[in-house]
């Protein structure tokens, strides 16, 4: 288990208004789930807060594979270039 970290402020507003545009039903699973993975993904890298990159590779590897162009819409009208990340 990995200690929680904090958010960068900027990924965390990005991550809230990418949430926001799911349906109501699946908000909270997305959020727990990426959330649980951005964690694991940033205290891995030895970071002191999760950012963009972590909440990107979190988002490809909890995303069932069908949303997967819905995803990358969202990502792309939140201001995210998941492209960096790939």
């Amino acid at each position: 288990m990995f200690n929680e970290l904090n958010w960068n402020p900027e990924t965390q507003e990005k991550f809230k208004a990418l949430l926001l545009k799911l349906p109501l039903f699946h908000r909270k699973m997305a959020e727990s789930m990426v959330s649980e993975k951005a964690n694991e993904l940033a205290s891995s890298r030895g970071a002191s807060a999760i950012e963009e990159e972590d909440l990107v590779k979190a988002l490809f590897a909890e995303v069932p594979k069908v949303f997967l162009d819905q995803m990358l819409g969202l990502l792309k009208e939140v201001g995210i270039d998941y492209e960096k990340y790939k």
